[in-house]
């Protein structure tokens, strides 16, 4: 009993002692503001032609995959329909 009290006095004290950092700094400088702005500007129409020819690539495919799984979801319900009445 007095090894589990030690232990909880112990890993209490350890995280006290470890949540006294300073807080980290969220405010940005005008040059990392404008690195940030320089980064972004260069880096998104790569990004947003990635992603519209992935999205090309893939939207037939899910199409049709959501287009199965409504058929077959009128199929299940007209087998309930039928099935009860039988």
């Amino acid at each position: 009993m007095i090894r589990v009290g030690l232990s909880f006095i112990l890993i209490g004290f350890i995280l006290i002692v470890a949540s006294c950092d300073e807080p980290e700094r969220t405010i940005m400088t005008s040059a990392e503001r404008e690195m940030v702005d320089s980064l972004y500007a260069k880096r998104v129409p790569y990004a947003r032609k990635e992603a519209d020819s992935i999205c090309n690539a893939t939207y037939q495919m899910m199409f049709d995959h959501a287009a199965d799984s409504i058929k077959q979801v009128y199929i299940d319900e007209i087998k309930e329909i039928v099935e009860g009445e039988g």
